[in-house]
Order: structure tokens, then sequence, then C-alpha cells
């Protein structure tokens, strides 16, 4: 079950990266972050969805990972690896229209000034 948490909070960790640099208005959002707070901010969306996922758990409504202290260092071990996935992905992944739009915006902008 520990692996397939892992497995699962892996494909999370990419899910989030991908839905954050596609989806417009998550886009927005995010890329009118500061460069050099982009990666801290991931990783504190990814820190809420691990949360999440241990609050379902400890609420019966799901079970992800067991309510007690080994399902916290469980989930631990895959928040590591979803933090891992996600920024790996993000570097990898092309970039992002909506990405690529801002900074043509904000060419114009400083051009113009």
């Amino acid at each position: 079950m520990e692996d397939l948490i892992v497995l699962l909070n892996a494909g999370v960790g990419i899910l989030i990266s991908v839905l954050i640099g596609r989806v417009p208005f998550l886009a927005q959002k995010f890329y009118s972050i500061p460069e050099d707070w982009r990666g801290l901010s991931m990783v504190g969306i990814v820190l809420v969805v691990a949360a999440a996922i241990f609050g379902l758990s400890c609420s019966t409504l799901f079970n992800f990972v067991s309510c007690s202290e080994q399902g916290l260092v469980d989930l631990l071990k895959a928040f590591l690896i979803m933090i891992a996935t996600n920024q790996i992905t993000y570097q990898i992944s092309p970039t992002s229209p909506t990405k690529l739009r801002l900074e043509k915006s904000n060419l114009e902008a400083l051009d113009t000034k």
C-alpha cells in the first residue's frame, strides 16, 4: 500500500505542475508571483494537497493513508517525492504560453516607458 501511495503522490506532483503551467487562469496567477518565489509557492501548494490527503484519510471519507503516526511518516515520504516530481516536471516542461504572453506584455510595457 505504501508503494501505491508514493506512486500516486508522484503523479499528483506531476499533475499539479502541469495544471499550474497549462491552465490559463492558474498560470496567470502563478506567473504573477515573483520568479524567486515560484518554487517555494509550488511547494506550498504541494503541502496543502498533502495535508488534504491526510485530512481526508482521518475523516474516514477516503483511506489514502492510515490516520496514525506511521501514516503521517508515510505521507511525509510521499510528500518529498511529490515535491521532487513537481519540481522536475516544472523544469523540463515546455514554457507555458501564458508565461510567454506575460513576459512579452511586460517587455512591451518597459519599451513604452
